[in-house]
């Protein structure tokens, strides 16, 4: 629907060719090399905007607080379960 004007934005033209490269290594071969090239080309991508600078920055920075967050959803599902299994588990 947008027609040219989709490849007038950096962002949509530089995903434009992130996905039909990936198409192209998906037919050629699987080689995980190729995969890290393509990620260390976002990296790339990165240093060049600012402002996904920024971003993937509080992203790093909030990792430490998703893993607690994650071990305390763990705990809370294991305890549920248990408590679930000594309820229930005569039925």
């Amino acid at each position: 629907a947008l027609g040219l004007t989709y490849f007038k934005d950096p962002y949509n033209t530089f995903d434009f060719l992130l996905v039909w490269l990936s198409v192209i290594q998906w037919f050629v071969s699987k080689n995980a090399v190729v995969s890290a090239f393509r990620a260390l080309r976002l990296f790339r991508l990165v240093q060049k905007f600012p402002a996904l600078r920024v971003l993937a920055a509080t992203v790093v920075n909030s990792l430490e607080s998703v893993a607690y967050l994650s071990l305390i959803m763990l705990l809370f599902i294991i305890i549920c379960s248990t408590l679930g299994l000594q309820v229930f588990g005569t039925l």
